[in-house]
């Protein structure tokens, strides 16, 4: 009769550790899922999906300005000189500000071999023409991606100079060996003094504006973006390194939020 006993006793508990370990087992398996489950709901969307930019420096040639005269003799610097500044200072802003939104790769560095071959391939392969801006989104994007309601436009261009691709497979070359899925061109850079907007008449100082036009494209060579950043500044301000502190950064965050605005 003990023996009986004993042998039912060890039969209840064999069935109760076997149930145990089901649910032992259903537990952590319905844990492991829950986990999955929670990541694949933190994958990112398409409205962030990631692109890679490279941005491409305006040709030296398209360097206009009536400036250069006061700022080479206020700074002692030859205007090559002032030429190479100025293009190497504004791209490597335009570049940092694109990278804080996107992967972003600049032509125009001193540490990547074959750059100035791309360049000049680049510059065989385009042409210029003036035309209207490509309108922006109305809505804007804050730092957190929600959307906020357009302000008033203030007077802007409605022209810009923009490049004419001859031959539009180039993009996806340049995709294929850089990585780049997305195309800034700046396109021509300007100084000009507005002798008609006189500050200052005894000094003689008047309104002078920077024009950086630019063009936006995705690899397959349609245009997303067409326009120009403009900034002001008087004339009397001939020091090259406060004129880019003082206009570079707008310019730059300006060209940047455009290409957010038509990649969101």
């Amino acid at each position: 009769m003990q023996n009986s006993e004993f042998r039912m006793k060890g039969k209840i508990s064999l069935r109760t550790v076997l149930k145990f370990c089901i649910l032992y087992s259903a537990f952590f398996i319905s844990l492991f899922s829950g986990k999955t489950t929670a990541q694949d709901a933190s994958a990112p969307s398409d409205s962030t999906k990631h692109h890679k930019v490279l941005l491409i420096p305006y040709n030296p040639m398209m360097h206009l300005s009536d400036a250069d005269n006061d700022i080479a003799e206020y700074s002692g610097k030859d205007q090559e000189t002032l030429r190479k500044m100025f293009r190497m200072g504004l791209t490597q802003r335009i570049n940092g500000k694109i990278f804080e939104v996107y992967d972003s790769q600049s032509l125009l560095t001193e540490y990547a071999k074959g750059n100035d071959d791309d360049l000049d391939m680049i510059y065989g392969s385009i042409g210029y023409s003036m035309e209207n801006v490509i309108p922006l989104k109305k809505d804007s994007v804050d730092s957190k991606g929600k959307k906020v309601k357009a302000k008033k436009e203030e007077k802007h261009d409605s022209t810009y100079m923009n490049v004419k691709l001859s031959h539009p497979e180039l993009l996806k070359a340049l995709s294929e060996k850089y990585g780049a899925d997305l195309f800034v061109f700046i396109n021509q850079f300007e100084i000009k003094t507005d002798y008609n907007d006189c500050i200052n008449f005894q000094l003689k100082i008047y309104e002078r504006e920077i024009k950086v036009h630019f063009s936006v494209f995705d690899k397959y060579g349609k245009q997303l973006a067409g326009d120009v950043a403009v900034s002001l500044f008087p004339s009397n301000s001939n020091d090259p390194g406060e004129i880019m502190t003082g206009n570079f950064p707008s310019i730059s965050s300006y060209i940047a939020n455009s290409l957010k605005q038509q990649n969101r």
